[in-house]
C-alpha cells in the first residue's frame, strides 16, 4: 500500500480516507518513503479498533528519523502530535 500511496501523493501531504476500514491506506501513508500524514474516518467500532492497532504496529516499526519527519509534518499542518510519537523521541 505504501507504494500505491507514494504514486498518488507527495511527501508531506495529508491522505484522507473517509472509509478507513482497517486502516491500510493510513498505514501506507505513514510508512511511505517521504512520509505523509494519514487521517481516517470509520463508523464501525470493530474496524476502527483494528485500524488503530495497525497504525500502532506501523509506528513501532518506524525509524527515529522517520518519526522526526512525521512530527515535523504534524506541526506543519497545525496538528497536535500524538503521544506515541512524542514518547518515541524521548526514548531515543
Amino acid at each position: 500500500m505504501s507504494a500505491l500511496v507514494g504514486d498518488f501523493t507527495n511527501a508531506g501531504e495529508m491522505l484522507l480516507d473517509p472509509f478507513m476500514g482497517i486502516g491500510s491506506e493510513v498505514v501506507g501513508a505513514i510508512t511511505a518513503e517521504g512520509p505523509r500524514l494519514g487521517l481516517g474516518v470509520e463508523l464501525k467500532k470493530e474496524y476502527f479498533a483494528q485500524a488503530v492497532d495497525n497504525v500502532k504496529k506501523a509506528l513501532d516499526h518506524l525509524s527515529i528519523l522517520t518519526v522526526k519527519q512525521l512530527l515535523q509534518l504534524v506541526k506543519a499542518h497545525g496538528l497536535k502530535a500524538p503521544a506515541k510519537l512524542r514518547d518515541e523521541l524521548v526514548k531515543q
